[in-house]
């Protein structure tokens, strides 16, 4: 568990702040610790991150794409992937665009 991590479950041991807290969620869209984790920690694009904290393969992915793995694998690792491919990939994710935003 990253020091992050254990911040927030300590965080949200009070009261006070797990409401705040769930009134966030419901307002905003969030990004878990986790996705934001592997892109900082381990250097990962956020697709990247999002696909592996969702416990998906390339080729499950690329198959929601209609694209083969090997396409997906070259989308997943772009720095700057246009738009048109991240509203692509982040509706394959089940994730909106902005969530992709790290």
């Amino acid at each position: 568990m990253s020091k992050l991590q254990k911040l927030k479950e300590r965080a949200l041991q009070n009261p006070e702040v797990q409401c705040e807290y769930d009134v966030l969620a419901e307002e905003y869209e969030l990004i878990p610790n986790e996705v934001v984790g592997m892109v900082i920690e381990q250097n990962m694009t956020p697709m990247r991150a999002w696909r592996e904290y969702l416990k998906l393969t390339q080729a499950e992915v690329a198959k929601r794409l209609n694209i083969t793995q090997v396409a997906y694998a070259q989308l997943e690792a772009s720095q700057r992937p246009r738009k048109p491919t991240l509203q692509r990939v982040s509706a394959a994710l089940g994730i909106t665009v902005e969530q992709q935003a790290i």
